[in-house]
């Protein structure tokens, strides 16, 4: 049988233990020391420290310019200063490598010849993903004419290099009947939305999908993303859909909005508390947006723990190619090199801005008439990254051997329900065919 692993958030007892196996000093130990005796007071009383709780998710305190502007900012800076100040670092001591355990200059490791005569290397030949064209999303013209208008909209309100269409396509109605569950203290989404900027650090709005009901009525579904306004910036998403009616002026006139899981309050007091990851990450990457499991129902007992939950239909990003090495390479372990379609900075004083996600999907498949396994990674994507018409797609890699028949796209994932139990090794361990022979027996 083919065998999937989801490489998700476990238990932080679990986590600690696995951890703690694989630390190789000392330092190490007294850093996640260090880190929980700080978060662990701040996690317990967190719930009380939230300002406006979740029942409105978009609050409406009284916006300040200041924090309207920095909220609307989709990139840590414009590509040409990026591109100005990368230049002016190359020939320099390598700098922003500090982290915990780690030297600001790592001079150990900087060679100025090699520096001199490095080059970096572009991606230029991609092919790219365009989101309204895909049939299994979006499935009929009607449906996606109506998400292309208000994404484009909403992108116009959320983001400083982003402009609102003069005229578009769909409008809401100054009649409007709205039904949500969120905030109405305003008469449309997009006030509401324009409202919250000055509440969150950041807020994206996805839509994913959408499909005709009849010639007046589509249905959307949509995801939402907030960067949550405490020190660490907890990242909270949301999912579901929204049925619109249309009159024949091609404006909203009702819009009735459901959200996946019916108890908003738990969905996001639990994502705004600080997970094991994002407390050991801390100062070197932003808190993860993590993929939405719904209706999880648990057995197994104390020591076969595993959880039966829903998965909600999603995006994700799929590379895939052959494993040529051994098993005890832990191929599956990391994202193959083809995968990677451009690069960022992720430290240094002029670092940019991005979003992490989790878990990472990882299928180990046996394909007929070949005793090579093939790996697909499935890698759901940021709120964010699915705001854009169009997603690139990586050309060919050099240091990947033709072989392995590397090759990556976006798949439109249909809702699921998925069986996870934690475990703190490799996707390849031998210890994963046990777990997945205990999950059979207790589902099946």
């Amino acid at each position: 049988r083919d065998t999937v692993i989801f490489l998700e958030p476990q238990s932080v007892l679990s986590r600690v233990y696995s951890q703690f196996s694989q630390l190789k000093n000392s330092f190490e130990m007294i850093r996640i020391a260090i880190l929980t005796t700080l978060f662990l007071p701040i996690a317990l009383v967190s719930p009380f420290l939230i300002s406006s709780p979740p029942s409105a998710v978009f609050p409406t305190p009284s916006a300040t310019t200041e924090l309207f502007v920095t909220a609307k900012r989709k990139s840590s800076f414009v590509a040409e200063e990026a591109a100005r100040k990368d230049a002016e670092e190359r020939g320099g001591d390598v700098t922003g490598a500090q982290f915990f355990g780690g030297a600001k200059q790592k001079e150990e490791l900087f060679d100025p010849v090699a520096e001199k005569n490095a080059k970096v290397e572009r991606i230029t030949e991609v092919s790219s993903y365009v989101k309204w064209e895909d049939a299994n999303a979006f499935e009929d013209d009607f449906s996606q004419a109506i998400a292309r208008s208000l994404q484009g909209q909403i992108n116009g309100l959320l983001y400083a290099e982003d402009t609102t269409p003069e005229q578009p396509e769909f409008m809401y109605s100054s009649v409007l009947q709205w039904q949500s569950p969120f905030s109405q203290k305003y008469a449309t989404p997009f006030q509401e939305l324009e409202d919250g900027l000055s509440f969150y650090r950041r807020i994206d709005v996805a839509i994913t999908s959408g499909k005709s009901l009849s010639e007046t009525q589509v249905v959307l579904r949509w995801e939402i993303s907030v960067a949550w306004p405490n020190f660490w910036e907890s990242r909270v998403i949301l999912t579901g859909s929204s049925v619109v009616t249309i009159d024949g002026n091609k404006e909203i006139i009702k819009q009735v909005d459901t959200p996946d899981d019916e108890d908003l309050n738990a969905s996001i007091i639990s994502q705004t508390l600080p997970r094991f990851w994002d407390v050991y990450h801390f100062g070197m990457a932003p808190s993860a947006e993590l993929s939405p499991l719904l209706s999880g129902k648990g057995g197994g007992g104390l020591f076969n723990r595993y959880t039966v939950s829903t998965m909600p239909p999603r995006l994700v990003y799929q590379p895939e190619l052959f494993d040529l090495g051994e098993r005890e390479d832990g191929s599956a372990a990391f994202v193959p090199n083809h995968a990677f379609c451009e690069y960022i900075k992720t430290a240094g004083p002029y670092r940019q801005r991005y979003v992490t996600t989790s878990p990472v999907e990882v299928q180990i498949i046996r394909p007929p008439n070949t005793k090579t396994p093939r790996l697909k990674f499935s890698l759901p994507l940021s709120v964010e990254m699915q705001t854009n018409p169009t997603l690139p797609l990586p050309g060919d890699d050099p240091e990947t051997r033709p072989e392995a028949e590397a090759r990556a796209e976006y798949i439109w994932q249909a809702a699921r329900t998925v069986a996870t139990v934690p475990y703190g090794g490799n996707p390849q361990d031998d210890q994963v065919v046990e777990l997945r022979k205990k999950i059979v027996r207790c589902c099946y």
